[in-house]
């Protein structure tokens, strides 16, 4: 439940965007202490609770900062040339016995062996998909027309093989279709056939 602020409590709130906090001000975001503020009219004090105060620094950009955000590890260089025609089989399970099944397909991977990005291309549907490649560790997101409905990958991660000849990996998913929908996650294998060069 939202907390009622004290109505000299939301006179600062409100005057608080106009004033430029000074460096030892900052200090009120973590912790309790009062808090005086110059405003047009005269100087009133403040006892925000350590939330109510701490969302008012962050809502002027002050520098605050949420403790649970991590940023994404740098992508590493690729192992190699992934591209090629790949031979995979796709495992689903899903507390949904009708989302339980197996698709074998044929993938056209583009990749230049260098950056971090790559495209694959179903053989059997024509659908296409941009994923990343970091080390030896292939993801991607995206959509796909099955069955009768739409795959959505969220997301695929595979393991490339040292020598580039092989892959393996899961996914979570979720499929919908009209009047019907499930979740649920799948085992992933590929061989190459074709193409690329060893790494």
């Amino acid at each position: 439940m939202a907390q009622i602020l004290p109505i000299r409590s939301k006179l600062i709130v409100n005057a608080i965007p106009l004033i430029k906090l000074k460096e030892e001000d900052r200090e009120s975001c973590i912790s309790e202490k009062p808090l005086t503020v110059n405003y047009p009219g005269g100087n009133m004090e403040t006892h925000f609770t350590k939330t109510i105060f701490l969302a008012s620094c962050c809502s002027l950009a002050i520098g605050c900062s949420s403790s649970d955000s991590t940023p994404a590890p740098p992508l590493e260089a690729p192992i190699g040339d992934v591209s090629g025609t790949w031979s995979t089989l796709e495992v689903f399970s899903s507390s949904i016995s009708e989302c339980n099944d197996t698709n074998a397909d044929t993938i056209d991977v583009t990749h230049d062996g260098v950056s971090n990005t790559l495209t694959m291309k179903s053989q059997t549907s024509g659908a296409s998909l941009n994923g990343t490649i970091s080390n030896n560790v292939v993801t991607w997101t995206g959509s796909v027309p099955y069955a009768d409905g739409t795959l959505t990958y969220s997301p695929a991660t595979v393991t490339v093989a040292p020598d580039c000849s092989s892959f393996q990996g899961s996914a979570n998913w979720s499929y919908s279709e009209t009047g019907f929908s499930c979740t649920g996650t799948s085992t992933i294998s590929g061989d190459r056939t074709g193409g690329g060069t060893t790494c």
